[in-house]
């Protein structure tokens, strides 16, 4: 891993609290470091993705939260090791003060000082049709095998399925389900959902995805089938095996945590492992190949499957509401939006340009756009929900 891109994977672990002590201590001594100053530079224009109405204390504070919370804590800890205790007098400095102090002595002064004091770029003419277009948001349908539809609630986390109802996370009852039936979750464009399954497994769905389940898993094995984009986290049962099938391809689990991304982008089905082992067979040819947590494997059109080694977090970080992007061509980072924010995208003769960032998914479009243009100089237009590349 080149030690630039390291720098992104190390960031992004800090907004998502999963560093470690030992990477912590690296970060700390990145960013003392000028070889970095270019890409610590990118990451807080991304993270931070100021526009002109976002220049208000408040919500610099509130945007400032997720870092610096702990940062405080550890800077706190550091000075009483030191045997340097400074306490700020209570009603002398606001808390404000405190939040941008934390993130100038984490991320440097220097870099942090100007973003968190000096006016943000001003948002181009044509980016501000795209300022109205939000994010997707928890959005999915439940439909029975008898052909019942049920649109669920955008206010709840998620669906829990048990042996003889389905309520919500909260344990708001849905409907009774004293038989065994399939039932469907799917999600539209912008849209996405959790699940979880009769044996406990969980499931999250990405936009324009589906998970087609039984009310109750009996049998041999318990088997799902999707389209479009699924995470999963299986409940480990030797005796009872987790099968997904997808668009021509069949994963067989006993309990793991993996991606399956079935859209069909560039005629592919890719299955990526966090966790555990998992065993993926095409349907076509009947080709089988097992993969190792950090290995993904590529099914294409002809029913080939192949395999790599991957970074994890670059396919399965939409769950936890972030994009990861590390060397992705703009017109494949294109049809993550597109689902996203339920647009049209046109990158042009951009297109196989290669884009390197960490993106929020809770951002209106136009901090998305901001977001590529910082690191690419490529500008946009937005009409009618189309979304245009020019320079």
């Amino acid at each position: 891993m080149e030690k630039k891109e390291q720098y992104r994977v190390l960031f992004h672990k800090y907004i998502n609290d999963t560093l470690e002590k030992d990477d912590l201590d690296l970060l700390t001594s990145m960013i003392d470091s000028e070889e970095y100053e270019e890409e610590m530079d990118a990451c807080f224009r991304e993270y931070f993705q100021f526009s002109e109405n976002e220049k208000d204390q408040e919500n610099l504070k509130i945007k400032s939260v997720p870092i610096v919370e702990e940062t405080w804590k550890q800077l706190n800890l550091k000075i009483n090791e030191e045997h340097r205790v400074i306490e700020f007098p209570k009603h002398r400095i606001s808390p404000f003060l405190k939040y941008a102090a934390a993130v100038l002595l984490l991320l440097s002064i220097s870099t942090v000082w100007y973003y968190m004091y000096n006016e943000a770029k001003v948002s181009s003419q044509e980016q501000v049709a795209s300022a109205d277009i939000l994010p997707g948001t928890n959005r999915a349908t439940l439909t029975l095998s008898n052909g019942n539809a049920i649109a669920l609630s955008e206010a709840q986390e998620g669906l829990m399925v048990s042996a003889d109802q389905m309520t919500y996370a909260d344990g708001t009852t849905i409907m009774k389900t004293p038989e065994v039936q399939l039932a469907t979750i799917s999600t539209p464009r912008s849209g996405q959902y959790q699940v979880t399954l009769p044996d406990g497994s969980k499931a999250w769905l990405n936009a324009a995805s589906s998970i087609n389940y039984p009310t109750q898993f009996i049998g041999e094995s318990r088997q799902v089938k999707i389209t479009g984009e699924v995470y999963f986290e299986i409940t480990r049962n030797p005796k009872q095996p987790f099968i997904v099938q997808s668009n021509k391809q069949v994963v067989k689990v006993l309990g793991t945590s993996f991606n399956i991304n079935a859209y069909g982008d560039k005629g592919q089905v890719l299955t990526t492992l966090v966790e555990g082992s998992v065993e993926v067979s095409s349907a076509q040819n009947k080709a089988v190949v097992k993969i190792k947590p950090g290995q993904q494997a590529i099914l294409s059109n002809n029913g080939e499957l192949q395999t790599r080694v991957v970074d994890t977090d670059e396919y399965a970080s939409w769950k936890d509401g972030i994009y990861m992007i590390n060397n992705l061509s703009l017109e494949d980072f294109g049809k993550k939006i597109e689902r996203w924010y339920d647009v049209e995208v046109d990158m042009g003769p951009y297109k196989d340009q290669k884009l390197s960032a960490t993106i929020r998914r809770d951002v209106k479009l136009n901090e998305v756009l901001e977001a590529i243009e910082l690191n690419t100089k490529i500008k946009f237009k937005v009409k009618d929900r189309k979304v245009t590349a020019y320079k």
